[in-house]
């Protein structure tokens, strides 16, 4: 999962849970305080590798990003 992946999953599970907010202000309201206390609490993600270690368990190659010369 990517950065931006793991933060829609906190916000699903950690701020609205299993509630329904019919309306977009006070969802954008409760999505807010939750952001602003997640930030003063300066919450980290916790990688469990590195990229070299993803690199070699997923088995990538050196040539993954070079571009075709077509």
């Amino acid at each position: 999962m990517n950065q931006a992946e793991i933060e829609l999953s906190l916000v699903t599970r950690q701020c609205l849970g299993k509630q329904r907010i019919p309306e977009l202000t006070a969802l954008q309201s409760h999505v807010g305080a939750w952001n602003r206390t997640v930030n003063r609490r300066k919450t980290r993600i916790n990688w469990r590798f590195t990229r070299k270690d993803a690199r070699r368990k997923f088995s990538y190659t050196t040539n993954v990003s070079k571009r075709s010369e077509t």
